[in-house]
Protein backbone atom coordinates (compact mmCIF):
# COMPACT_ATOMS: atom_id res chain seq x y z
CA UNK A 1 0.00 0.00 0.00
CA UNK A 2 1.50 3.33 -1.15
CA UNK A 3 1.42 6.63 1.23
CA UNK A 4 -1.32 8.18 -0.93
CA UNK A 5 -3.68 4.97 -0.24
CA UNK A 6 -2.62 4.48 3.29
CA UNK A 7 -3.51 8.25 3.77
CA UNK A 8 -7.16 8.17 2.76
CA UNK A 9 -7.21 4.82 4.58
CA UNK A 10 -6.42 6.68 7.49
CA UNK A 11 -8.35 9.15 7.28
CA UNK A 12 -11.66 7.55 6.24
CA UNK A 13 -11.01 5.39 9.69
CA UNK A 14 -10.86 8.64 11.76
CA UNK A 15 -13.68 10.16 10.22
CA UNK A 16 -15.65 7.86 10.54
CA UNK A 17 -14.83 7.64 14.55
CA UNK A 18 -15.16 10.81 14.93
CA UNK A 19 -18.69 10.10 13.38
CA UNK A 20 -19.21 7.65 16.10
CA UNK A 21 -18.08 9.86 18.84
CA UNK A 22 -20.30 12.91 17.78
CA UNK A 23 -23.50 10.28 17.34
CA UNK A 24 -22.74 8.80 21.36
CA UNK A 25 -22.17 12.35 22.54
CA UNK A 26 -25.35 13.43 21.64
CA UNK A 27 -27.48 10.69 22.26
CA UNK A 28 -25.62 9.93 25.70
CA UNK A 29 -25.20 14.02 26.19
CA UNK A 30 -27.62 13.33 29.58
CA UNK A 31 -25.60 10.72 31.08
CA UNK A 32 -22.03 12.13 30.10
CA UNK A 33 -22.93 15.36 31.73
CA UNK A 34 -23.49 13.51 34.92
CA UNK A 35 -20.56 11.21 34.49
CA UNK A 36 -18.38 14.25 34.88
CA UNK A 37 -17.06 14.44 31.37
CA UNK A 38 -15.75 17.51 29.88
CA UNK A 39 -18.62 20.43 29.22
CA UNK A 40 -17.06 21.28 26.15
CA UNK A 41 -17.00 17.84 25.07
CA UNK A 42 -18.83 18.32 21.83
CA UNK A 43 -16.42 21.31 20.53
CA UNK A 44 -13.46 19.73 21.33
CA UNK A 45 -15.11 17.39 18.05
CA UNK A 46 -16.41 19.86 16.09
CA UNK A 47 -12.29 21.14 16.04
CA UNK A 48 -11.33 17.54 14.66
CA UNK A 49 -14.17 17.49 12.43
CA UNK A 50 -12.75 21.12 11.22
CA UNK A 51 -9.28 19.93 11.28
CA UNK A 52 -10.48 16.85 8.90
CA UNK A 53 -12.52 19.22 6.79
CA UNK A 54 -9.01 21.36 6.37
CA UNK A 55 -6.29 18.45 5.45
CA UNK A 56 -9.39 17.47 2.65
CA UNK A 57 -9.55 20.95 0.97
CA UNK A 58 -5.51 20.02 -0.21
CA UNK A 59 -6.98 17.96 -2.47
CA UNK A 60 -10.95 18.01 -2.80
CA UNK A 61 -12.13 21.40 -4.16
CA UNK A 62 -15.74 20.63 -2.57
CA UNK A 63 -13.96 20.79 1.11
CA UNK A 64 -11.76 23.55 -0.05
CA UNK A 65 -15.05 25.55 -1.37
CA UNK A 66 -16.37 24.83 2.48
CA UNK A 67 -12.93 25.71 4.26
CA UNK A 68 -12.85 28.55 2.59
CA UNK A 69 -16.36 29.91 3.55
CA UNK A 70 -16.15 28.93 7.16
CA UNK A 71 -12.67 31.26 7.18
CA UNK A 72 -14.67 34.11 5.71
CA UNK A 73 -17.69 33.90 8.13
CA UNK A 74 -15.30 33.90 11.17
CA UNK A 75 -13.43 36.55 9.75
CA UNK A 76 -16.82 38.65 9.65
CA UNK A 77 -18.44 37.43 12.81
CA UNK A 78 -14.99 39.26 14.30
CA UNK A 79 -15.88 42.31 12.39
CA UNK A 80 -19.16 42.28 13.24
CA UNK A 81 -18.18 41.96 17.28
CA UNK A 82 -15.66 45.46 17.25
CA UNK A 83 -18.05 46.70 19.95
CA UNK A 84 -17.51 43.42 22.93
CA UNK A 85 -13.77 43.83 21.91
CA UNK A 86 -11.89 45.46 24.90
CA UNK A 87 -14.91 44.59 26.59
CA UNK A 88 -14.87 40.73 26.53
CA UNK A 89 -11.48 38.61 26.57
CA UNK A 90 -10.52 37.70 23.17
CA UNK A 91 -10.79 34.00 24.51
CA UNK A 92 -14.59 34.38 24.60
CA UNK A 93 -15.28 36.39 21.64
CA UNK A 94 -13.84 33.93 20.17
CA UNK A 95 -15.38 30.56 21.11
CA UNK A 96 -18.15 32.37 21.45
CA UNK A 97 -17.92 32.61 17.40
CA UNK A 98 -17.02 29.25 17.08
CA UNK A 99 -19.73 28.55 18.75
CA UNK A 100 -22.01 30.45 16.41
CA UNK A 101 -21.09 28.80 13.19
CA UNK A 102 -21.55 24.83 14.90
CA UNK A 103 -23.55 24.34 11.93
CA UNK A 104 -20.98 25.70 8.89
CA UNK A 105 -18.51 22.65 10.51
CA UNK A 106 -21.17 19.84 10.62
CA UNK A 107 -22.95 20.30 7.16
CA UNK A 108 -18.90 20.25 5.70
CA UNK A 109 -17.97 17.38 7.73
CA UNK A 110 -20.99 15.59 7.08
CA UNK A 111 -21.56 16.35 3.11
CA UNK A 112 -17.62 16.10 2.22
CA UNK A 113 -17.19 12.54 4.34
CA UNK A 114 -20.87 11.33 4.30
CA UNK A 115 -23.22 12.37 1.57
CA UNK A 116 -25.47 10.11 -0.20
CA UNK A 117 -26.91 7.13 1.34
CA UNK A 118 -24.84 6.71 4.50
CA UNK A 119 -26.53 10.22 5.63
CA UNK A 120 -29.77 8.84 4.47
CA UNK A 121 -29.23 5.60 6.49
CA UNK A 122 -27.91 7.98 9.69
CA UNK A 123 -31.02 9.55 9.60
CA UNK A 124 -33.43 6.98 9.67
CA UNK A 125 -31.42 5.39 12.34
CA UNK A 126 -31.41 8.79 14.58
CA UNK A 127 -35.41 8.57 13.89
CA UNK A 128 -35.64 5.32 14.63
CA UNK A 129 -34.02 5.77 17.93
CA UNK A 130 -35.57 8.93 18.97
CA UNK A 131 -39.15 7.21 18.38
CA UNK A 132 -38.20 4.49 20.23
CA UNK A 133 -37.16 5.76 23.12
CA UNK A 134 -39.62 8.46 23.29
CA UNK A 135 -42.35 5.76 23.56
CA UNK A 136 -40.75 4.12 26.15
CA UNK A 137 -40.50 7.39 28.10
CA UNK A 138 -44.37 7.75 27.10
CA UNK A 139 -44.98 4.84 28.74
CA UNK A 140 -42.78 4.66 31.68
CA UNK A 141 -43.87 8.36 32.49
CA UNK A 142 -41.85 9.72 35.53
CA UNK A 143 -39.53 6.19 35.74
CA UNK A 144 -38.01 7.23 32.29
CA UNK A 145 -37.30 10.86 34.05
CA UNK A 146 -35.72 10.12 37.03
CA UNK A 147 -33.09 7.41 35.34
CA UNK A 148 -31.87 10.41 33.65
CA UNK A 149 -32.35 12.60 36.66
CA UNK A 150 -34.39 14.86 34.93
CA UNK A 151 -37.62 17.06 36.42
CA UNK A 152 -40.89 15.52 35.45
CA UNK A 153 -42.98 18.12 33.36
CA UNK A 154 -46.71 18.60 32.77
CA UNK A 155 -49.00 19.25 30.24
CA UNK A 156 -52.59 18.86 29.62
CA UNK A 157 -52.20 16.13 32.39
CA UNK A 158 -49.78 14.44 30.74
CA UNK A 159 -45.59 13.91 31.46
CA UNK A 160 -44.05 15.68 28.81
CA UNK A 161 -41.34 12.81 27.18
CA UNK A 162 -37.48 13.71 26.90
CA UNK A 163 -36.51 10.81 25.33
CA UNK A 164 -33.10 9.79 24.46
CA UNK A 165 -32.45 13.62 23.66
CA UNK A 166 -33.17 14.28 27.48
CA UNK A 167 -34.91 17.83 26.58
CA UNK A 168 -38.32 17.96 24.86
CA UNK A 169 -37.51 20.88 22.47
CA UNK A 170 -34.63 18.98 21.11
CA UNK A 171 -37.29 15.71 20.57
CA UNK A 172 -39.92 18.25 18.92
CA UNK A 173 -36.74 19.09 17.07
CA UNK A 174 -36.17 15.81 15.39
CA UNK A 175 -39.41 15.21 14.28
CA UNK A 176 -40.36 18.85 13.18
CA UNK A 177 -37.03 18.90 10.62
CA UNK A 178 -37.63 14.83 9.77
CA UNK A 179 -40.98 15.90 8.53
CA UNK A 180 -39.64 18.21 6.15
CA UNK A 181 -36.92 15.83 4.70
CA UNK A 182 -39.20 12.15 4.63
CA UNK A 183 -42.40 14.44 3.00
CA UNK A 184 -40.60 17.18 0.89
CA UNK A 185 -37.04 16.15 0.18
CA UNK A 186 -38.27 13.65 -2.87
CA UNK A 187 -39.66 14.87 -5.96
CA UNK A 188 -41.61 11.86 -7.33
CA UNK A 189 -43.98 11.03 -3.89
CA UNK A 190 -47.69 10.34 -4.63
CA UNK A 191 -49.82 13.49 -2.97
CA UNK A 192 -51.32 10.01 -0.66
CA UNK A 193 -47.76 9.26 0.29
CA UNK A 194 -47.33 12.73 1.56
CA UNK A 195 -50.45 12.72 3.74
CA UNK A 196 -50.01 9.90 5.38
CA UNK A 197 -46.56 10.95 6.47
CA UNK A 198 -47.98 13.88 7.50
CA UNK A 199 -50.88 12.28 9.10
CA UNK A 200 -48.30 10.51 10.93
CA UNK A 201 -45.60 13.14 11.53
CA UNK A 202 -48.59 15.43 12.88
CA UNK A 203 -49.14 12.57 15.79
CA UNK A 204 -45.90 12.33 16.72
CA UNK A 205 -45.49 16.04 17.15
CA UNK A 206 -48.52 16.42 19.42
CA UNK A 207 -47.11 13.34 21.45
CA UNK A 208 -44.14 14.88 21.72
CA UNK A 209 -45.93 18.35 22.79
CA UNK A 210 -43.73 20.68 21.49
CA UNK A 211 -45.56 23.73 19.82
CA UNK A 212 -42.85 25.21 17.86
CA UNK A 213 -42.59 21.74 15.67
CA UNK A 214 -45.72 22.54 14.54
CA UNK A 215 -45.32 25.21 12.26
CA UNK A 216 -43.60 22.52 9.13
CA UNK A 217 -47.23 21.68 8.81
CA UNK A 218 -48.72 24.91 7.05
CA UNK A 219 -45.33 25.32 5.17
CA UNK A 220 -45.52 22.35 3.34
CA UNK A 221 -49.22 23.27 2.67
CA UNK A 222 -47.90 26.93 1.70
CA UNK A 223 -46.07 24.95 -0.70
CA UNK A 224 -48.65 22.74 -1.87
CA UNK A 225 -51.20 25.63 -2.35
CA UNK A 226 -48.25 28.45 -3.38
CA UNK A 227 -50.23 28.63 -6.75
CA UNK A 228 -53.70 29.95 -4.79
CA UNK A 229 -53.08 32.28 -1.94
CA UNK A 230 -57.06 31.21 -1.00
CA UNK A 231 -56.68 27.66 -0.82
CA UNK A 232 -53.37 27.51 1.19
CA UNK A 233 -55.54 29.80 3.88
CA UNK A 234 -59.03 27.07 3.42
CA UNK A 235 -56.67 23.99 3.68
CA UNK A 236 -54.85 25.94 6.88
CA UNK A 237 -57.93 26.68 8.06
CA UNK A 238 -59.19 22.87 8.02
CA UNK A 239 -55.58 22.12 9.29
CA UNK A 240 -56.26 24.45 12.49
CA UNK A 241 -59.97 22.96 12.75
CA UNK A 242 -58.61 19.38 12.90
CA UNK A 243 -55.99 20.02 15.66
CA UNK A 244 -58.46 21.49 18.00
CA UNK A 245 -60.35 18.45 17.10
CA UNK A 246 -57.38 16.00 18.67
CA UNK A 247 -59.29 14.05 21.10
CA UNK A 248 -57.46 15.49 23.44
CA UNK A 249 -58.63 18.58 23.81
CA UNK A 250 -57.49 19.49 27.27
CA UNK A 251 -53.91 19.25 25.79
CA UNK A 252 -54.67 21.48 22.81
CA UNK A 253 -56.78 23.98 25.07
CA UNK A 254 -53.65 24.22 27.84
CA UNK A 255 -50.73 24.63 24.51
CA UNK A 256 -53.49 27.38 23.09
CA UNK A 257 -53.63 28.87 26.66
CA UNK A 258 -49.90 28.98 27.40
CA UNK A 259 -48.83 30.34 24.17
CA UNK A 260 -51.26 33.61 25.08
CA UNK A 261 -50.51 33.69 28.23
CA UNK A 262 -46.72 33.71 27.38
CA UNK A 263 -47.31 36.88 24.53
CA UNK A 264 -49.03 38.70 26.96
CA UNK A 265 -46.39 38.41 29.54
CA UNK A 266 -43.89 39.16 27.05
CA UNK A 267 -45.26 42.48 25.90
CA UNK A 268 -47.07 43.75 29.53
CA UNK A 269 -44.02 43.68 31.48
CA UNK A 270 -40.83 42.30 30.05
CA UNK A 271 -39.02 42.49 32.69
CA UNK A 272 -40.99 40.62 35.33
CA UNK A 273 -42.23 38.21 32.28
CA UNK A 274 -41.65 34.56 33.63
CA UNK A 275 -41.27 33.82 29.63
CA UNK A 276 -37.54 33.83 28.79
CA UNK A 277 -37.86 33.43 25.16
CA UNK A 278 -40.00 36.57 24.90
CA UNK A 279 -37.73 38.21 27.12
CA UNK A 280 -34.97 37.86 25.43
CA UNK A 281 -36.52 38.07 22.29
CA UNK A 282 -38.06 42.23 23.09
CA UNK A 283 -34.52 43.26 24.81
CA UNK A 284 -32.71 41.80 21.18
CA UNK A 285 -34.11 44.18 19.73
CA UNK A 286 -33.65 47.50 22.43
CA UNK A 287 -29.92 46.07 22.51
CA UNK A 288 -29.68 46.32 18.42
CA UNK A 289 -31.34 49.54 18.68
CA UNK A 290 -28.93 50.97 20.81
CA UNK A 291 -26.11 49.47 19.25
CA UNK A 292 -27.20 49.81 15.76
CA UNK A 293 -26.06 48.80 13.31
CA UNK A 294 -23.69 46.29 14.77
CA UNK A 295 -25.25 44.84 17.97
CA UNK A 296 -23.50 44.80 21.24
CA UNK A 297 -20.94 42.07 19.76
CA UNK A 298 -19.98 38.68 20.32
CA UNK A 299 -20.00 36.65 24.21
CA UNK A 300 -22.98 39.62 24.97
CA UNK A 301 -26.07 38.58 24.53
CA UNK A 302 -27.99 35.25 25.04
CA UNK A 303 -24.97 33.36 24.41
CA UNK A 304 -22.99 30.75 26.55
CA UNK A 305 -20.07 33.09 27.08
CA UNK A 306 -21.88 35.97 28.03
CA UNK A 307 -21.85 35.26 31.68
CA UNK A 308 -21.87 38.72 33.84
CA UNK A 309 -22.34 40.65 30.18
CA UNK A 310 -22.30 44.64 30.88
CA UNK A 311 -25.20 44.34 28.76
CA UNK A 312 -27.17 43.19 31.05
CA UNK A 313 -26.47 45.62 33.53
CA UNK A 314 -27.55 48.19 30.62
CA UNK A 315 -31.20 47.21 29.89
CA UNK A 316 -31.66 46.76 33.79
CA UNK A 317 -32.06 42.10 33.65
CA UNK A 318 -28.50 41.75 35.99
CA UNK A 319 -30.84 40.44 38.69
CA UNK A 320 -33.10 38.39 36.89
CA UNK A 321 -33.22 34.76 38.00
CA UNK A 322 -32.64 33.72 34.20
CA UNK A 323 -29.21 35.78 33.66
CA UNK A 324 -28.12 34.81 37.20
CA UNK A 325 -28.93 30.59 36.64
CA UNK A 326 -28.38 30.65 32.89
CA UNK A 327 -31.88 29.01 32.50
CA UNK A 328 -32.62 29.74 29.29
CA UNK A 329 -31.14 32.80 28.15
CA UNK A 330 -30.19 31.35 24.33
CA UNK A 331 -33.01 29.50 23.80
CA UNK A 332 -33.80 31.99 21.24
CA UNK A 333 -31.25 31.97 18.23
CA UNK A 334 -32.91 34.90 16.46
CA UNK A 335 -32.53 37.06 19.76
CA UNK A 336 -29.37 35.67 20.43
CA UNK A 337 -28.16 37.12 16.57
CA UNK A 338 -29.71 40.02 16.51
CA UNK A 339 -28.41 41.24 19.98
CA UNK A 340 -24.61 40.24 19.23
CA UNK A 341 -24.35 41.44 15.72
CA UNK A 342 -27.09 43.72 14.81
CA UNK A 343 -29.28 44.16 12.26
CA UNK A 344 -27.12 44.11 9.59
CA UNK A 345 -25.17 41.07 11.22
CA UNK A 346 -28.37 39.13 11.30
CA UNK A 347 -28.56 39.50 7.65
CA UNK A 348 -25.34 38.58 6.89
CA UNK A 349 -25.55 35.32 9.57
CA UNK A 350 -28.68 34.53 7.52
CA UNK A 351 -27.30 34.85 4.29
CA UNK A 352 -24.41 32.78 5.47
CA UNK A 353 -26.52 30.09 6.31
CA UNK A 354 -28.27 29.78 3.12
CA UNK A 355 -25.20 30.20 0.74
CA UNK A 356 -23.07 27.27 2.74
CA UNK A 357 -26.32 24.91 2.52
CA UNK A 358 -26.79 25.28 -0.75
CA UNK A 359 -23.15 25.60 -1.46
CA UNK A 360 -22.96 21.96 -3.16
CA UNK A 361 -26.22 22.68 -5.81
CA UNK A 362 -23.78 25.76 -6.89
CA UNK A 363 -21.08 23.85 -7.76
CA UNK A 364 -22.84 21.28 -9.68
CA UNK A 365 -21.90 18.19 -7.45
CA UNK A 366 -25.63 17.90 -6.14
CA UNK A 367 -29.36 18.97 -5.77
CA UNK A 368 -31.97 20.13 -3.53
CA UNK A 369 -35.80 19.20 -4.60
CA UNK A 370 -37.32 22.94 -4.69
CA UNK A 371 -40.09 21.65 -2.03
CA UNK A 372 -37.57 21.09 0.26
CA UNK A 373 -35.72 24.60 0.28
CA UNK A 374 -38.63 26.05 0.13
CA UNK A 375 -40.13 24.25 3.50
CA UNK A 376 -36.83 23.71 5.22
CA UNK A 377 -35.59 27.65 5.27
CA UNK A 378 -38.18 28.84 6.57
CA UNK A 379 -38.91 26.17 9.02
CA UNK A 380 -35.26 26.73 10.50
CA UNK A 381 -35.91 30.30 10.10
CA UNK A 382 -38.78 30.10 12.71
CA UNK A 383 -37.30 27.60 14.36
CA UNK A 384 -34.51 30.42 15.55
CA UNK A 385 -37.01 31.95 17.02
CA UNK A 386 -38.02 29.85 19.83
CA UNK A 387 -34.96 27.60 19.79
CA UNK A 388 -30.98 27.69 19.95
CA UNK A 389 -31.15 26.01 16.52
CA UNK A 390 -27.19 26.94 15.09
CA UNK A 391 -25.70 26.94 18.70
CA UNK A 392 -27.10 23.93 20.74
CA UNK A 393 -25.03 20.97 19.29
CA UNK A 394 -27.97 18.65 18.98
CA UNK A 395 -30.02 20.65 16.64
CA UNK A 396 -26.84 22.46 14.81
CA UNK A 397 -25.97 18.39 14.00
CA UNK A 398 -29.74 17.39 13.06
CA UNK A 399 -30.58 19.89 10.60
CA UNK A 400 -27.35 19.72 9.23
CA UNK A 401 -27.78 16.25 8.55
CA UNK A 402 -30.83 16.70 7.23
CA UNK A 403 -29.92 18.94 4.79
CA UNK A 404 -27.05 16.88 3.83
CA UNK A 405 -29.41 13.61 3.11
CA UNK A 406 -31.63 15.50 0.98
CA UNK A 407 -29.51 16.61 -1.51
CA UNK A 408 -29.96 14.35 -4.36
CA UNK A 409 -26.98 13.50 -7.13
CA UNK A 410 -26.95 15.72 -10.48
CA UNK A 411 -28.02 13.57 -13.55
CA UNK A 412 -25.08 14.31 -15.97
CA UNK A 413 -26.08 14.33 -19.62
CA UNK A 414 -23.23 12.53 -21.66
CA UNK A 415 -22.13 14.35 -24.72
CA UNK A 416 -21.48 12.87 -27.76
CA UNK A 417 -17.82 13.67 -29.02
CA UNK A 418 -17.70 16.41 -32.03
CA UNK A 419 -15.36 14.52 -34.01
CA UNK A 420 -17.71 11.37 -34.09
CA UNK A 421 -20.63 14.00 -34.52
CA UNK A 422 -18.80 15.45 -37.81
CA UNK A 423 -18.62 11.79 -38.64
CA UNK A 424 -22.39 11.14 -38.54
CA UNK A 425 -22.34 14.13 -40.78
CA UNK A 426 -20.17 13.28 -43.55
CA UNK A 427 -21.73 10.27 -43.77
CA UNK A 428 -24.90 11.65 -44.47
CA UNK A 429 -24.18 13.73 -46.63
CA UNK A 430 -22.53 10.76 -49.03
Amino acid sequence: MNKTNFSTVLVGFYTRLLLLLIVLSLFLQTALSSAGLPVYLDELLMVNALACLAVKSWTDKTAKAFFKIYILSFFLLIVLSINSIGVRSYFSILFQIFIHLKFIVFFSFLFVFFQGERAKSLVLFFLVVSLVFMFLNIFTGSLFNAFFDKPLQLRGGFARPIGIQGDTASLGTTLAIAASFYICHKENIQIKAKLLLMFLFTVLILLSSVRTALIVLPLIFLWWFKDSFKTFLLATFFLVVAAFSFKSSNYVDELVEITVQNVEWTVENPVESAYIRGIMIFFSFEVANTHFPLGAGAAMYGTVMSDDSPIYTEIGLQDSRFFIEKDGIYDSNFASLLGEFGYLGLLIYLILFYKVITLPERLGVAKLSSEFKFVFFLLILGYSIATPIFMNTYPAFWLSLIAVAAYLPVKKTIKEPVQHNKLIASEHNQ
